[in-house]
């Protein structure tokens, strides 16, 4: 396991590299750590800073704001009061209040939302 601030790589002697690539932030890779048992291969990668983690890696499958927020709900981490959010961090937690309401409002269906957006305009900013 070769782990840099930016970058996770797993290569297993028997078969290769396993994983590879740009994390999706940065992590403390000085405290990260890393265990073989049995079969498995158990990684901890402590972040950075703060902010939610949609991914693993850049360009990866990427978490649903429901799938974030159920798992903010579930977290054994502590909780980073609002004010030292950072502005991204923010504008996520913005998102998943609008979310949750159209949810209690019965506009979504939580089972059947795939967090699919489309935005059409004419990119000129006219209204």
């Amino acid at each position: 396991v070769e782990i840099t601030p930016t970058r996770m790589m797993l290569k297993l002697h028997w078969h290769g590299k396993v994983l590879d690539g740009p994390l999706w932030r940065r992590c403390k890779a000085s405290e990260s750590q890393w265990t073989l048992q049995d079969d498995e291969v158990q990684i901890m990668l402590p972040k950075d800073d703060g902010y939610f983690w949609k991914g693993l890696f850049e360009g990866g499958h990427e978490k649903s704001h429901f799938e974030v927020l159920t798992e903010l709900v579930h977290a054994d981490e502590p909780v980073v009061p609002y004010e030292e959010l950072d502005d991204k961090a923010k504008d996520l937690i913005h998102d998943l209040q609008e979310h949750q309401e159209m949810i209690n409002e019965g506009l979504i269906d939580p089972e059947g939302f795939d967090d699919f957006r489309l935005v059409i305009g004419d990119g000129d900013g006219a209204k």
